[in-house]
């Protein structure tokens, strides 16, 4: 589509990078409206924000955009079950190995 958003956003799949790819998906095409869900502390002057965001928005890409969003939160979802399993399963593990006593450990900060 020509968007150039990632030369100023270092992180496509943070915050704002998703928020900007999800508003496209729900029709908003608009660089001035689409630079207003970047977070404040990007540090590229809003013009290069809203000149990064012009582009040639074609079905077949959008297309494109939408379905591997999908896939990705698809796959985003998958790795967080997996390790809760994980997670679970090592529980399970140190409360043998202590004899029951797994008191304090459900309390690892998450990341």
């Amino acid at each position: 589509m020509n968007i150039k958003i990632h030369t100023v956003i270092s992180d496509i799949l943070g915050v704002s990078g998703m928020n900007i790819v999800k508003a496209i998906i729900a029709g908003e095409r608009d660089p001035q409206n689409l630079s207003t869900l970047c977070d404040p502390r990007i540090k590229a002057p809003k013009e290069e924000i809203v000149k990064s965001l012009q582009g040639v928005w074609n079905e077949e890409c959008l297309f494109f955009l939408e379905q591997a969003v999908e896939n990705y939160e698809f796959h985003q979802k998958q790795i967080k079950s997996c390790e809760e399993k994980i997670k679970q399963q090592l529980l399970k593990q140190v409360a043998i190995i202590k004899e029951g006593d797994i008191s304090g450990l459900e309390q690892v900060p998450k990341k």
